[in-house]
């Protein structure tokens, strides 16, 4: 972050970049993780005599929430780095 801020680049930009390439890992990670959770959530229910629909409302609602939390800690973290004097940070690399 600090060599791109060194080089002209906006607090913004540099969130921006940032969230893209979290959420890029982070959307593959929720479908393989609903796909998971699905399976083991229907294997463990059929234990059970009395029996429920498995709504995919409830997996999308836990997928907004946690892409909310991942945008949230981006946005609060590159503030506070950014914050920082970038050429203090160059130093401690």
């Amino acid at each position: 972050m600090a060599i791109r801020k060194i080089n002209g680049a906006r607090v913004k930009e540099i969130i921006t970049i940032y969230i893209k390439e979290v959420l890029k890992i982070g959307i593959v990670a929720l479908i393989l993780g609903n796909a998971g959770a699905y399976y083991a959530a229907h294997l463990w229910l059929q234990n059970f005599s009395e029996k429920i629909t498995l709504s995919p409302w409830y997996f999308i609602g836990a997928d907004i929430i946690i892409i909310i939390l991942i945008i949230t800690t981006i946005v609060l973290n590159s503030l506070r780095i950014s914050k920082a004097n970038p050429v203090e940070s160059l130093k401690n690399e």
